[in-house]
């Protein structure tokens, strides 16, 4: 009963354990978890000690690069000298390609009179840990590559400290490093009729919310005045949390639409002005757009009419 209890409580552990029924670990058998991880039956004897052709899978195990032999592994050496095995990594190689990365301890087992009986080790699977942390830190090289090469200015920054610039960013403040702009706040690089704005965007950043996109300025380090776009939100850098800033340089777009303005302002005095008539009509379906004075004082009708 206690032993169906305790073969319960091993099968149901989040953790791989083994257990060498013998002082030469002939024959070790593992709970539930470790079975899965071996890909063998229940109750399989899964020992690189065990005589030939009784093991049920044959796998090498490697820690640092080098091959460890059967008496070195860390069942073998807890039950060859009594004393525990602390846990340390290793990788396990299947003769069907597998590769699991692991991290095992050991402990002796002992009976009534003191002498060994075998080992107990656990340990726990980390290859998908490892697999999670290589695909975070290459998402993190990827992003960062794409940051660093992003034409559109990314800046990082707590409580209004610059810790983060790219390089289109040095460029549209004028920077030749960071350095420069940490001898700065973001508020000291924004012009004074903006800072309130920009100073409670930054809070609402602070407290998680997604900063819309909206037209603003900033200063340059030699005290220039252009006309910026941003966008930001709170991400997670060096383990605390920070403002991510998109910044847009608008000053082409801003001269375009200007331009434009007074494009159509002069188009509008020269329409307003002309003493011909002028009639404007849509062209597909002959609907009056405009009329200037002239050809209303010659047709005698209102601009409504």
């Amino acid at each position: 009963s206690n032993a169906a209890e305790m073969q319960a409580v091993m099968d149901l552990a989040p953790v791989a354990i083994w257990i060498a029924h013998d002082p030469l670990c002939l024959r070790i058998t593992g709970n539930k978890y470790a079975d899965e991880i071996f890909n063998v039956s229940r109750k399989s004897n899964i020992s690189a000690s065990a005589p030939p052709g009784e093991a049920a899978v044959t796998y090498k195990v490697f820690q640092k690069g080098k091959e460890l032999k059967a008496e070195e592994l860390p069942a073998q050496m807890a039950a060859s000298t009594g004393k525990p095995v602390k846990a340390e990594m290793m990788d396990l190689v299947f003769s069907d390609g597998r590769v699991i990365t692991m991290i095992e301890g050991s402990t002796p087992l002992f009976d009534a009179e003191g002498r060994v009986r075998g080992s107990v080790t656990v340990g726990s699977d980390l290859s998908r840990l490892l697999h999670v942390k290589k695909e975070l830190r290459e998402s993190e090289e990827r992003y960062r590559e794409l940051v660093q090469s992003s034409p559109e200015a990314v800046i990082v920054h707590s409580d209004g400290e610059f810790l983060y610039a790219n390089p289109a960013a040095l460029r549209l403040y004028g920077a030749q490093s960071i350095d420069q702009l940490r001898e700065k706040t973001i508020l000291d690089l924004i012009p004074e009729d903006e800072r309130a704005i920009i100073a409670a965007r930054m809070k609402q950043g602070a407290a998680g919310e997604r900063l819309p996109l909206r037209e603003t300025k900033l200063l340059r380090l030699d005290g220039q005045v252009i006309p910026v776009e941003s966008i930001g939100g709170l991400i997670t850098y060096d383990g605390k949390p920070a403002m991510q800033v998109m910044i847009r340089d608008i000053t082409e777009r801003k001269q375009a639409e200007k331009e434009l303005h007074d494009s159509e302002t002069r188009y509008r005095r020269l329409f307003e002005s002309a003493k011909d008539g002028i009639l404007i009509l849509n062209a597909d379906t002959g609907k009056v757009i405009d009329v200037n004075p002239s050809l209303l004082k010659l047709l005698g009708y209102s601009y409504e009419e």
